[in-house]
């Protein structure tokens, strides 16, 4: 028996590996620049987005980190995957750090 794909994908942290809880996924449509959806990452890091065919972009937030964008997610075409669900890494950085 073959393992049952995932129908979601994960965040994880690039130093550690770890999934990353309540990151804020957005997903657009690329033509129009326009939010479809937000989810909050799972504590797992888990989110999934159920789109029809066309052309998207995702994008990942949560203070600490830097913000990731993907390349345009090209699901135009018939019989292309209709669920958003990449495993996405997140770099520390973006915060500002004070010294003494």
């Amino acid at each position: 028996e073959g393992a049952t794909p995932r129908s979601w994908g994960a965040v994880l942290d690039t130093r550690t590996g770890k999934p990353i809880p309540f990151v804020i996924a957005r997903i657009f449509d690329t033509q129009f620049n326009k939010l479809l959806e937000t989810q909050i990452t799972d504590r797992h890091g888990r989110y999934a987005f159920l789109v029809g065919r066309g052309n998207f972009y995702i994008t990942m937030e949560k203070p600490g980190y830097a913000r990731y964008q993907s390349a345009p997610l090209d699901l135009a075409a018939p019989g292309a995957a209709e669920i958003v669900k990449q495993d996405i890494q997140l770099s520390p950085g973006s915060s500002v750090v004070m010294s003494p």
